[in-house]
């Protein structure tokens, strides 16, 4: 079974070195998992974090917020 989710969160800390934007941001993910005998016996998820680390790097730039721009 394959199921495809999109989570969305604000950043409140730092996230990978990269410090708190408290903007939006989305995390596309797939979920896969194996069933056998109507139970999961194994799973795998897919994460986009290299595309969060963008949209972190680019709010960080665009963000209308002065303090967060010195940062």
């Amino acid at each position: 079974m394959v199921i495809q989710v999109t989570y969305h969160g604000t950043q409140h800390g730092d996230f990978l070195g990269i410090p708190s934007t408290d903007c939006v941001i989305t995390l596309p993910c797939i979920l896969m998992f194996r069933i056998e005998d109507d139970l999961i016996v194994e799973n795998w998820t897919e994460m986009d974090i290299f595309g969060v680390v963008n949209q972190i790097s680019t709010a960080r730039q665009l963000c209308p917020n002065p303090q967060l721009s010195a940062n």
